[in-house]
């Protein structure tokens, strides 16, 4: 029952605890406390900044059940002030709100206090009935209930402390700091215990960016499908630069040695912080599960291709594993972007009639007619019905944070109406009864859009049920209840696979 790393780093967003009449019974408004809570603090105030590396346990609560998480590698700052004020930034490392609470340094004890409740979050947001209203996430310090077996607000007690000694802001023993809404509820994630040590590690870089050549990187996903990644090569002497091996750190370098025939990079080299996922990450080798103190790569000198039968990763972190980014089997080689069309996409099944939905499988190429890679970054494909261009919109199809009709190959909405699989995208719309479906994918030169030919499925009743023989994918609130189409909170969805299995993942959409 432990939960994925994908579910415990990263933002995570809020949820009702079942308990949160019990809370209330606690805190019941803003107004129990005398800080301004319509406040939140999202820019970086004035001050000495460290940027800090962040080591935290905590845990997290899932239908009635507690679920504790270990964080190695999260990315935060503290900012000092001349008048000894405190700032921390994301004071709870398994959400990333990206804001700081505030505090005041007793420099004689060197103890950091923070009165909570703050404001971490707010969000002006539409209810049921399109009502606009705003929405609180605060940081209370909370304690732990085994009666009620989650955590409660504890008014009495709001000072959370810290020791700090200059290079380590560490979090005093017993303490949990958690979010909850302005009544007290709990929203099911929280720290129990921080400790963040100033940033030692640096990014490495070559000396400059001439004579840098353009390389693409083939390598297997983690499901064993092949994929491509543009990337950047710069030799200067026997040091092998490498740029853009991340796709979330695309400027980012590792350095290799070039020894003869071969490239040797060492593990562990630091990335820089993913201001995404809240993490400070590195490029780590590793094996089966274990990270390599170095990975050697075989270079042709005739060719200029590197390639290993090694697993490259970008990872959260240094010192445990938690992989963000995977390669496998990697291969290296000189590449010029040939600026044209891709080979046309292939639709392998269409279900117009799925329930309330549509549902098409079709695959993507990324390469053009002539068999030549292209940048996956610069292509998109548009969906058609009955000739007509089709638009995502943000309603009905709240998981869109805007409006789409180019979408990019790489994109997905957590899995809910685009769903990645390998080189396959299965597709769900509302969109029904139409007789004619396309799919266009297309490379983007600047504003130029360099279009494939058109597949195209076709059925004259508009109505025939062509049914996929995967694919089929249903949704549940916690509680169990089916829904059409998840808003706020938590929801389970269930895949039935082609073999007869079934695939049960846990996804958050606020």
């Amino acid at each position: 029952n432990k939960l994925s790393d994908g579910e415990l780093i990263g933002r995570v967003q809020p949820y009702r605890s079942k308990f949160f009449t019990a809370a209330a019974m606690f805190i019941t408004a803003l107004t129990s406390f005398a800080q301004d809570l319509t406040q939140v603090i999202t820019e970086k105030p004035d001050g000495k900044e460290y940027v800090l590396y962040g080591k935290t346990s905590g845990c997290t609560e899932f239908w009635g059940q507690m679920f504790p998480y270990e964080l190695d590698g999260s990315a935060t700052s503290a900012v000092f002030a001349e008048d000894g004020t405190v700032y921390l930034y994301n004071p709870i490392s398994g959400y990333n709100a990206k804001t700081w609470i505030k505090g005041k340094l007793d420099p004689e004890n060197n103890i950091v206090t923070f009165t909570l409740p703050q404001t971490i979050e707010k969000e002006e947001i539409l209810d049921e009935n399109g009502t606009a209203y705003t929405d609180y996430i605060i940081g209370y310090k909370m304690s732990y209930s085994e009666e009620l077996n989650t955590y409660l607000v504890t008014p009495a007690d709001q000072e959370l402390q810290y020791t700090w000694d200059g290079k380590e802001l560490k979090m005093l023993d017993d303490q949990f700091i958690g979010i909850a809404s302005p009544d007290g509820s709990w929203h099911g994630i929280g720290d129990k215990a921080q400790a963040y040590n100033v940033m030692e590690d640096k990014a490495i870089a070559p000396k400059d960016e001439n004579n840098v050549i353009s390389y693409m990187m083939k390598y297997n996903t983690k499901e064993n499908i092949e994929a491509t990644q543009p990337i950047f090569v710069k030799v200067e002497g026997e040091d092998v630069y490498v740029r853009g091996l991340s796709k979330s750190l695309s400027g980012a370098w590792i350095k290799g040695k070039l020894n003869g025939e071969n490239v040797t990079f060492a593990g562990k080299q630091y990335l820089g912080i993913d201001t995404d996922m809240a993490s400070h990450n590195y490029f780590m080798p590793l094996d089966k599960d274990t990270p390599k103190e170095s990975v050697t790569l075989s270079f042709n000198a005739t060719d200029m291709t590197m390639t290993t039968s090694e697993l490259l990763t970008i990872n959260y972190g240094k010192n445990t594993v938690k992989t963000l980014e995977y390669f496998s089997e990697p291969m290296f080689f000189p590449w010029e972007d040939p600026k044209q069309a891709p080979a046309a996409p292939v639709i392998k099944e269409c279900n117009p009639e799925n329930g309330d939905y549509s549902s098409f499988t079709f695959s993507l190429p990324m390469k053009t007619e002539d068999g030549i890679y292209l940048d996956a970054q610069k292509l998109y494909y548009n969906i058609y019905y009955d000739d007509e261009l089709f638009t995502f919109t943000t309603s009905p199809y709240g998981t869109f944070d805007k409006d789409m009709t180019d979408v990019p190959y790489d994109y997905t909405d957590q899995d809910y109406f685009i769903t990645k699989a390998g080189n396959d995208r299965i597709i769900y719309t509302f969109k029904k009864g139409f007789k004619k479906l396309g799919v266009q994918c297309f490379y983007l030169d600047g504003e130029n859009k360099l279009k494939s030919k058109m597949a195209e499925w076709s059925n004259p009743t508009g109505i025939e049920n062509v049914a996929a023989e995967d694919g089929t994918v249903t949704w549940t609130d916690i509680s169990g209840r089916a829904v059409n189409k998840p808003a706020n909170g938590i929801f389970i969805k269930t895949v039935k696979n082609t073999d007869g299995t079934t695939t049960v993942s846990k996804h958050v959409f606020k």
